[in-house]
């Protein structure tokens, strides 16, 4: 028996998340992505935590020799990015907090002790956007950290991965190459804040201006000790944006950085405003191609409520021409690139998310799957 059928908007927020305090674990967080780019955002006490990650980051290939069991590789995910609110200051973010995840607008939102936060994984780029407000009566100086997930430089066996912070001007850039024989993957992430003045700020001996130990591919000579690059934002009441690009590649040709840097450059030229207009744009349309409405016990609406659920998840993390998100926590797992079952994709796991999407009518979330098998 059908309800709300012509209040899709409602039907559909029925699966929304709605957390009143802190989430006990980050697996818990709230899930945003644009099927080739996504993170879950969670908090600590202190700040606004992600862990950007994509569907084609792969720190090896099929040839590998180096891992010699297979659920020792590692991939998918690109950097930590985390939004310190509390500096010197108390904690931020307790028992009194607020977070939702609207699935019909496909936007997180946080609230606690007068700062509040939204994000959303944009269309027509790949980039997250986030807008702040401050309210406090004493603000304290904001801190956006662009981490490392691993040490400068790991090596096993054959297989090497490093990772570069990079100053921009006013950008924060973590780059990650993977090499092993003929097989690369690179992959960048960008950060910049807009709406106030802003230092970018690397701990090293040069403030990150430029590497401090020369590279080489043959001998080692230790490795960079910092592996964070921080954004330092001053203590204000009010608004400002931030917005973090991502970007990945396995053709040693492409400059990784400069395509992270020009998809910083689509959303920032943009604007929040604009990039959320055409992100809901494409949400609400979606929403209006299939729906399940079911009433009459609870154990039916739930299904309707679940049905909701597992077609924005798809949604955020199945769009794209060539990879579908690995089943090991799709774009949102948030403790680093290693995986319970490695990187491989493992038919029987991976098919059971997709069995459900023909039915649908959104052919458009299959597409990734058909195309890389």
């Amino acid at each position: 028996m059908p309800c709300c059928k012509d209040d899709r908007s409602a039907l559909v927020r029925k699966a929304n998340l709605i957390y009143q305090g802190v989430a006990a674990r980050s697996e818990e967080g709230l899930p945003i992505g644009n099927g080739t780019m996504g993170t879950m955002v969670w908090t600590s006490p202190a700040s606004v935590k992600t862990q950007i990650n994509r569907v084609d980051v792969f720190a090896n290939g099929n040839a590998t020799n180096s891992f010699i069991d297979t659920h020792e590789d590692y991939g998918y995910a690109c950097a930590y990015m985390d939004i310190d609110f509390a500096g010197f200051g108390p904690d931020v973010f307790d028992g009194s907090a607020t977070q939702s995840l609207d699935v019909y607008d496909a936007s997180a939102q946080i609230q606690s002790h007068d700062v509040s936060l939204e994000c959303f994984a944009a269309e027509g780029c790949d980039a997250v956007a986030y807008k702040i407000d401050d309210r406090r009566d004493d603000p304290e100086g904001i801190e956006i950290r662009l981490r490392m997930l691993r040490p400068a430089y790991v090596r096993t066996r054959s297989h090497v991965a490093t990772s570069q912070l990079i100053r921009a001007g006013e950008i924060a850039i973590l780059k990650q190459e993977f090499i092993e024989d003929d097989f690369y993957c690179a992959s960048a992430v960008a950060v910049k804040a807009t709406g106030r003045a802003a230092r970018i700020r690397v701990d090293d001996e040069n403030n990150g201006q430029f590497p401090v130990l020369p590279r080489s591919d043959t001998h080692i000579h230790g490795q960079e000790g910092e592996t964070q690059i921080k954004i330092m934002v001053p203590p204000e009441r009010g608004e400002f944006h931030a917005y973090v690009s991502s970007t990945a590649t396995l053709n040693r040709k492409v400059d990784v950085v400069r395509a992270a840097l020009f998809q910083l450059s689509k959303a920032e030229a943009k604007g929040y405003d604009a990039l959320k207009m055409d992100h809901l744009a494409w949400w609400h349309n979606f929403w209006q191609g299939s729906y399940i409405s079911l009433c009459g016990s609870p154990d039916a609406e739930k299904v309707s409520v679940h049905y909701a659920y597992f077609m924005y998840i798809m949604a955020s993390c199945s769009r794209n021409d060539k990879y579908a998100p690995n089943f090991g926590g799709l774009l949102f797992s948030p403790r680093g690139d290693r995986r319970h079952w490695g990187t491989m994709q493992w038919w029987n796991n991976l098919n059971l998310m997709y069995n459900a999407i023909l039915p649908t009518g959104h052919t458009e979330l299959i597409k990734p799957y058909l195309n890389m098998y």
